[in-house]
């Protein structure tokens, strides 16, 4: 919901916000089974999401996570991860974290990096349930959420395998490679009240600027420009990543400009059962940030066995397969099959 180039940004996302979320309840109403809208208690509140089922299935379903990005809306989440899941046999469930849409929108709940906060209360509410296999708990995550999968999977060891689309180690890589080293050298020495004079200068003469800018720090509850790159510097899974021992499939979408390289970078750093999957631009496959992707991609897959936390059958011990397919010819979206 990018309104912030708007006159009155705020207005126009109170007219707006409730409108695009009422049809998507009306969507989710209509699906067969209708979705179940959920509350899952975090901290005193609630999350608002959806679980969503595939027709003509009971009992208890493997079940994706599906975390969305920084600032994508709950219905992209939901084509992308949401409905090939479905497709497949499993359950969805999507949900507003902190900082993301209806919780950042309506209530002015924040984003945090400790993701792990948020990811144990959806993993206990969906384990609490019946028609949940907690056995065989996935959980997905696109554009930003490259980050706070990887992050949740460093403290939350009940997934059973999970996808980083695409990997990111640091986020705030995707902000110096716009602002350059020369702001970088100043924000290094600590002057805060020059770089917020520069920066604010440069955001009041160019208005394009200052609304993507407005958008896109909005979600972290910071003002000064570099009291927010403070903050967004503490979103790095950099000294986490030997705690990571869920199986991992890392995508690395050829053209990816705001973390280029970090997918590699993640994937090299895992202890654990991984897997990178790249996907060519001449293959039709972009990078998922990009205003031209995603496309449709072509085969992929990974297999991964082992004696990881959510992988062994109960009371036999035996390894399960895990096998999770990127291959669609509708837009972008991850075909799930774990078995």
């Amino acid at each position: 919901m990018a309104v912030d180039g708007c006159a009155d940004p705020e207005a126009r996302l109170a007219e707006i916000f409730p409108a695009h979320r009422d049809c998507f309840d009306r969507f989710a109403a209509a699906w067969d089974p209708p979705a179940e809208r959920v509350a899952i208690p975090y901290e005193g509140i609630a999350l608002p999401g959806y679980l969503i089922s595939p027709p003509g299935r009971s009992g208890a379903l493997p079940t994706v996570i599906v975390n969305n990005g920084s600032d994508g809306p709950l219905s992209a989440a939901w084509t992308l991860l949401g409905a090939p899941a479905v497709a497949r046999g499993y359950r969805a469930l999507l949900f507003d974290g902190p900082g993301q849409q209806s919780m950042l929108f309506e209530h002015g709940v924040t984003f945090r990096p400790d993701w792990e906060h948020v990811i144990t209360p959806v993993v206990g509410f969906l384990a609490a349930r019946d028609e949940v296999d907690d056995q065989r708990l996935v959980l997905a995550g696109i554009s930003q959420a490259g980050y706070w999968v990887p992050r949740a999977l460093a403290f939350e060891h009940r997934i059973a395998a999970a996808v980083a689309d695409p990997g990111v180690v640091d986020v705030a890589e995707s902000w110096w490679r716009n602002l350059g080293p020369e702001l970088r050298e100043l924000w290094d020495s600590g002057d805060r009240e020059t770089f917020d004079r520069i920066m604010n200068q440069a955001l009041e003469e160019d208005p394009a600027l200052g609304a993507m800018w407005r958008r896109r720090a909005k979600p972290y509850g910071v003002a000064s420009p570099f009291a927010l790159l403070t903050e967004v510097a503490a979103y790095t899974v950099a000294h986490l990543t030997d705690r990571i021992t869920t199986p991992l499939l890392v995508t690395d979408p050829e053209g990816e400009h705001f973390w280029p390289g970090a997918s590699r970078r993640l994937y090299d750093a895992l202890p654990g059962p991984k897997e990178l999957v790249g996907f060519p631009a001449a293959e039709g496959r972009a990078s998922a940030l990009r205003a031209d992707g995603p496309r449709p991609v072509r085969a992929a897959g990974l297999r991964l066995a082992g004696r990881a936390p959510g992988l062994r059958s109960p009371g036999a011990g035996l390894i399960r397969t895990i096998r999770i397919s990127c291959r669609t010819p509708s837009p972008a979206g991850v075909h799930w099959a774990v078995r």
